[in-house]
């Protein structure tokens, strides 16, 4: 926000962000992506040729570079998520733990595309890409609760190498070894769920039910005071009800996005508009569940409440 690094000046500039107003939201999904994308992509020596630059020139040219590797990485990225969901509708959608042989995906991409396909059957995911010879290269994506390092434990007979954590996961196998994969993982995620039958249900921790007179700005600002916002400190969970639908706009290539009004709240649902595609019937009552926050524009200040669940409204 100081402004003291040409270029992070420039690629806020390039990545339309707000100059003089990022926070940790802006750093992790805005210039992040782009430092990544280089490496991703190319050459990680890009974001390192961005960060040291001490003439505008230089500068400038590496901004536009990331941000074309960028818009790259997310066209790649698209289509092989898109691939990746058609093997899971085709081949594996009963599967608890979603094992996807998708060998033309780009190994870069590959953890995101993983992360995605988790956040959208809400299963432990893995995606696995060829390595031009006889090996699968895999990497995994978990959900909350299922550790994903001590389930491929089970397995680890079955890989030349692999590591991670609970959440994330790397390795290396013989193609010939997939099919014993499959069963390994289908029986330890079998075992859990016979233990704990709500194991892979969506959990949310909801700090505050808001009547919505209550959500003001001034909330918010109280809010801000908590951040920055991430791993182990996540932005407070809200809950507001009764709420009226009004004027819903769809948005994006394939209208997966909507804005809307709920009662007089501003309110933005990404990725998700087929999902709740019912509930967007003007005057629809409904509860929504997400994280408010301010919307700076030109010296203005707005409140915008995006959603991650909703609901039709029950007496």
């Amino acid at each position: 926000n100081q402004g003291k690094r040409k270029g992070l000046q420039e690629l806020i500039r390039v990545a339309g962000l707000p100059a003089g107003h990022i926070k940790a939201e802006q750093v992790a999904f805005g210039i992040v992506p782009h430092l990544n994308a280089g490496g991703r992509m190319l050459s990680a020596e890009t974001g390192v040729t961005l960060l040291t630059a001490k003439d505008e020139k230089t500068a400038a040219e590496a901004a536009q570079l990331l941000s074309e590797n960028n818009q790259e990485r997310r066209r790649i990225q698209e289509t092989a998520f898109e691939e990746a969901v058609r093997i899971v509708e085709e081949s594996h959608l009963d599967e608890p733990v979603l094992i996807i042989d998708a060998p033309d995906t780009h190994e870069g991409i590959a953890g995101i595309v993983a992360g995605k396909i988790k956040e959208k059957y809400h299963k432990p995911s893995l995606i696995l890409t060829g390595t031009g010879d006889d090996y699968w290269k895999g990497t995994g994506r978990s959900i909350e609760g299922f550790d994903l390092y001590e389930m491929l434990s089970v397995a680890r007979d079955l890989f030349e190498k692999f590591g991670g954590h609970a959440g994330a996961c790397g390795f290396l196998m013989k193609k010939e070894n997939l099919p014993a994969l499959r069963t390994e993982l289908r029986s330890f995620a079998q075992g859990i769920l016979q233990r704990e039958p709500e194991a892979f249900l969506p959990k949310f921790y909801i700090d505050e039910v808001l009547d919505s007179s209550e959500l003001t700005l001034d909330t918010l600002r109280m809010f801000e005071l908590f951040e920055p916002f991430g791993q182990k400190n996540r932005k407070p969970l809200l809950c507001l009800r009764q709420l009226v639908l009004h004027k819903p706009v769809f948005m994006g290539e394939k209208q997966q996005h909507v804005r809307f009004l709920a009662s007089s709240i501003p309110c933005i649902l990404f990725g998700k508009a087929a999902e709740y595609q019912e509930l967007f019937l003007e005057g629809t009552s409904v509860d929504l569940l997400g994280y408010a926050e301010i919307n700076r524009w030109n010296g203005s200040e707005k409140i915008q409440f995006v959603v991650l669940d909703m609901r039709c409204y029950n007496e």
